[in-house]
């Protein structure tokens, strides 16, 4: 039986930035982890070839470029103060 294993991945605070992850993975989640934002993944357990996939972090009211195509999650920071929102870069 083919399984999977949830991987954590950085996420940089920045309008274009990239992750290499293995071919195929399921992005679930992002949050803070001990002051740093990470999200998470589904990853196969025979992870096969990886892609770099690129991602954006954008702030509650700042624009949102039209690339910035599928929402992934979104975040805070300083105890909800600062709500941020990461996007894959799709196009």
């Amino acid at each position: 039986m083919r399984q999977r294993t949830i991987w954590q991945f950085p996420v940089k605070m920045a309008d274009a930035f990239a992750v290499t992850m293995p071919k195929g993975s399921e992005v679930v989640s992002v949050q803070m982890q001990r002051g740093t934002p990470v999200m998470w993944a589904l990853v196969n357990d025979d992870p096969g070839p990886i892609e770099e996939r690129r991602f954006a972090v954008h702030g509650t009211g700042h624009p949102v470029p039209a690339d910035r195509t599928r929402h992934v999650g979104t975040f805070q920071e300083q105890g909800g103060a600062v709500v941020w929102h990461l996007f894959e870069v799709t196009r």
